[in-house]
């Protein structure tokens, strides 16, 4: 009777195992907080210490960093290059990038709607062209480069940079904004 228990327990708990170890190697950090990755990565590390077949927290950490994406791939590269790392340094310089990535996403969404002062898209309005090729109603304006430069341009809703007049960007996505020897579009 004690065998026959034995073996049942047994196959339960190698499967409990291998489902443990899966768990570990396939979960993702995806959308949640690092601190919550982290927890549920521990639990996982704990469920296979309780069913005894516990795992360093060399081969936590190295399963923790398997998870993540490829936003965090410089922590990832700076951790497996040190020669001893704490799971609490980890989980410190996780939180420190994810800081840093959530700083940059609220910078990234106001950038999304910069002023219109920084762009001009070009429309073709037929009714109210005349001869030159300027709409008529752009004739004064003085916000966009692209309605006096490239009149009959069909661009779409594509901006024009201010700076370099290069279709496809804004000022403060241009790449000449910080170049020192440039010296901008002569044109105006």
């Amino acid at each position: 009777m004690w065998s026959v228990l034995t073996q049942i327990l047994s196959n339960k708990s190698k499967a409990r195992v291998l489902q443990l170890r899966g768990l570990l190697q396939t979960t993702k950090k995806g959308a949640t907080h690092v601190d919550e990755y982290v927890l549920k990565m521990q639990c996982l590390a704990d469920a296979l210490m309780v069913v005894g077949q516990a795992i360093s927290d060399d081969d936590l950490i190295m399963y923790i960093l398997g998870g993540l994406g490829s936003e965090y791939e410089s922590v990832v590269v700076n951790l497996t290059s040190k020669d001893s790392v704490t799971l609490q340094e980890v989980q410190f310089m996780l939180q420190s990038q994810e800081l840093r990535l959530e700083q940059q996403h609220a910078l990234f969404a106001l950038d999304l709607h910069p002023p219109t002062v920084n762009y001009a898209s070009v429309t073709k309005n037929e009714s109210s062209t005349s001869s030159s090729g300027y709409s008529a109603h752009n004739r004064g304006s003085q916000c966009g480069r692209g309605d006096r430069f490239y009149p009959n341009r069909n661009t779409g809703n594509r901006p024009i940079c201010q700076l370099c007049n290069k279709l496809g960007h804004v000022v403060l996505k241009c790449y000449k904004r910080f170049d020192l020897s440039f010296h901008g579009d002569t044109r105006s």
